[in-house]
């Protein structure tokens, strides 16, 4: 991820490498800075530039880094399962929207209070878009439905499901 002349890599081993440059130069990788936010088996899964930050997801948490300093500002617990890592996460505006592995659900979190301001379960939604088809079908794509994208565009939450199924969400005003 591109943000403020720095790229930042999320390495395997639970690594963070900030690499950087000043303005007009060239890419110094010899003196690139390593952060330690996860472990092998607990790696950053995404991140995403929120609000002049860089918010990674680790496990079920989110680490809010300072990318001017380097030193993570905050931590968000999202859910109470540490097995379950976040694989989606995207920004509008003042609000920051996360999906958490095998989950039908998406929650929307302040950006610059942290709070949880709201969550959605996909599940009704997708089971009514089902409704025409075979019973047998309905019930292995509820059986293990989750959410498997996430796009932040104009006003709207677009939502990818692993039923084949795209919904939009209108995005609330968030102050």
């Amino acid at each position: 991820l591109y943000l403020d002349n720095k790229v930042f890599v999320s390495l395997a081993n639970g690594e963070l490498m900030v690499y950087q440059r000043d303005a007009g130069s060239f890419w110094d990788p010899q003196n690139a800075h390593m952060l330690c936010l996860g472990s092998p088996g607990n790696p950053v899964t995404k991140m995403v530039q929120v609000a002049g930050k860089l918010w990674c997801g680790c496990q079920n948490r989110i680490l809010v880094i300072n990318t001017a300093t380097l030193c993570q500002e905050h931590m968000i617990q999202i859910g109470q399962d540490s097995n379950r890592c976040v694989t989606s996460m995207v920004s509008s505006s003042l609000g920051v929207w996360i999906a958490m592995q095998s989950s039908a659900q998406v929650k929307l979190y302040h950006a610059g209070t942290y709070e949880n301001l709201a969550e959605v379960d996909v599940a009704p939604a997708v089971h009514k878009m089902l409704a025409g088809s075979d019973a047998i079908i309905r019930q292995h794509k509820a059986a293990c439905l989750r959410i498997t994208a996430l796009l932040a565009c104009k006003d709207l939450l677009w939502i990818g499901t692993s039923a084949g199924v795209v919904l939009t969400l209108s995005v609330p005003h968030v102050t």
